[in-house]
């Protein structure tokens, strides 16, 4: 029998044809849109300290010709105070798999390449989550109600239920912490505790914000992870600044349920308007990003289906084609694209102006080499490794120029 490609299996190499193609979604454009020049400040020192301004001069008004001149007032300023937060990522080699790879030409920096390309998209990709929902706040809840379950939106893929973990809800239109209780499930429309939290009482319209408290191992990183944009927006605790009770008003974001509701409900026009208008009211900042989940923006597409589409007109015989469908970045409300990402949750859509925020750097993000080679031994083992890391965190120094749309039906 001639030889076949099955009798010489034995000794034929295998051959890998072109580069390795990723099944992943590597999409980072929250991490991006903070690493533009005007969005990153550089720090120094154990923390930083940013001023802010929180309230004018109230020495100001008209008076008669003989009045009383106004009583002199000042210029209410006090600090943020930013304690850094550190990402890392780390890859590595033992003794025999660096020989080996070493032993083909190129092939040693073919391998190098893949596991620091990988860690490297692998690390931004877990910020751009957190860049959302990090620094254990991490989501709301719609329904008002006293039971269990509540309609929720926010992170859950990655949370461990079981070992201890519970959860706080903070109603947002006083900072008031209305209960801690055992978190005992969670998914993508829905948390569970282990004892009723009351949220009937809560002014109609506005989330509650939910703060995990994790005592199991598994979840203990969410602590220490960089604050997300929904935690600058809903913390107590604005880095230093209380907003509890009605503290520091000038320092709280804007919150609405869908169409006033407490159940998912479907994206309006009215409610997008209004958590527009509302920034530009109160902070006189203009929207320059909404966020929304990726899958979402069919909820958007449909407002221009039916008697809305009556309100567009195409000239087909202008454009040369007619296309149904909508490109990544083809939708815009009010001259304001929209952003898509697979990490803003589900339900929930940000309104913001970016000059608001800042990604504060202590180190910026990069493979290690602060201490000599990028691969470094492992004490008493025949390996080496490798690490990628960042030491920042996220400020909104302006929450008032952001606002936070909820309960958007989805799927």
């Amino acid at each position: 029998m001639a030889a076949s490609m099955s009798t010489l299996e034995g000794i034929l190499k295998e051959a890998y044809l072109g580069v390795i193609t990723s099944q992943l979604n590597n999409e980072i454009t929250l991490w991006q849109r903070f690493s533009k020049g005007e969005a990153t400040m550089d720090a120094t020192g154990k923390y930083g300290i940013m001023p802010v301004k929180l309230g004018r001069n109230t020495g100001v008004g008209a008076r008669g010709a003989a009045g009383t001149l106004p009583t002199a007032g000042n210029q209410v300023l006090d600090k943020l105070v930013i304690n850094y937060k550190f990402v890392y990522g780390s890859f590595g080699f033992d003794g025999p798999a660096l020989a080996a790879a070493k032993k083909g030409t190129g092939a040693f920096a073919t391998v190098a390449d893949v596991e620091m390309t990988g860690l490297k998209d692998d690390v931004l990709k877990y910020a751009n989550m957190v860049g959302f929902l990090g620094g254990q706040y991490i989501g709301l809840v719609i329904e008002k109600s006293n039971q269990v379950a509540h309609d929720y939106s926010g992170r859950w893929k990655d949370i461990t239920v079981g070992g201890g973990e519970t959860v706080s809800f903070v109603r947002l239109d006083t900072f008031a912490v209305i209960g801690t209780q055992a978190l005992s499930a969670i998914s993508a429309t829905e948390i569970t505790t282990g004892v009723a939290i009351d949220t009937s009482a809560i002014t109609p319209g506005v989330p509650v914000a939910v703060k995990i408290h994790c005592l199991n191992a598994a979840n203990a990183f969410i602590a220490n992870e960089p604050t997300g944009m929904l935690g600058n927006l809903v913390q107590v605790d604005h880095f230093g600044l209380s907003r509890a009770v009605g503290a520091n008003a000038t320092l709280i974001s804007n919150y609405r349920t869908m169409a006033g509701g407490d159940v998912y409900a479907a994206l309006d026009l009215d409610d997008m308007q209004l958590a527009m208008d509302t920034i530009e009211d109160i902070s006189g900042k203009s929207v320059d990003f909404i966020d929304m989940n990726t899958i979402q923006r069919g909820s958007y597409t449909a407002l221009l289906q039916g008697t809305s589409a009556g309100n567009l007109f195409v000239n087909v015989k202008e454009k040369g084609a007619a296309d149904g469908g909508v490109a990544a970045s083809g939708l815009a409300f009010n001259g304001v694209a929209f952003t898509p990402s697979s990490d803003c949750p589900k339900g929930t859509l940000f309104f913001g102006n970016k000059a608001s925020w800042k990604r504060v750097e202590l180190r910026a993000a990069g493979f290690d080499e602060d201490f000599g080679p990028m691969l470094t031994r492992v004490v008493d083992k025949d390996a080496a490794v490798g690490y990628f890391k960042a030491y920042y965190e996220l400020v909104c120094t302006q929450p008032n120029a952001n606002s936070l749309l909820t309960g958007v039906l989805f799927g």
